[in-house]
């Protein structure tokens, strides 16, 4: 299980929540002795993605950008390591590139 409370374009908050590999095997039985065999089987993975929007979650998403841009003004460590902040192109608050514009606004 995983959680994300980086806001992205159309989101506040991400939950995952993975199951790499399930198996279910179905015996059936045969005869009176206590003999079983393989009847089928089934293999799969399960992933779950939950995506919370709650109303005003853009301006707290804003108020997060900008102080993810004062923490990271003194090292520019996030921008240097390219944790998608600069990659989004559409309206995103946590774009660097177009918070001052934002804040000037």
């Amino acid at each position: 299980m995983a959680s994300n409370d980086l806001a992205g374009n159309n989101y506040r908050k991400v939950t995952s929540l993975s199951v790499p590999r399930v198996i279910l095997r179905f015996l059936h039985s045969l005869g009176k002795k206590n003999d079983w065999v393989e009847a089928g089987e089934v293999v799969f993975d399960v992933a779950l993605d939950n995506y919370g929007s709650p109303s005003g979650w853009q301006e707290s998403a804003l108020s997060q950008a900008k102080f993810l841009a004062e923490q990271d003004g003194p090292t520019g460590r996030l921008r240097k390591l390219k944790v998608g902040l600069e990659k989004r192109l559409r309206w995103t608050p946590c774009t660097f590139a177009t918070l001052a514009m934002r804040l000037r606004n």
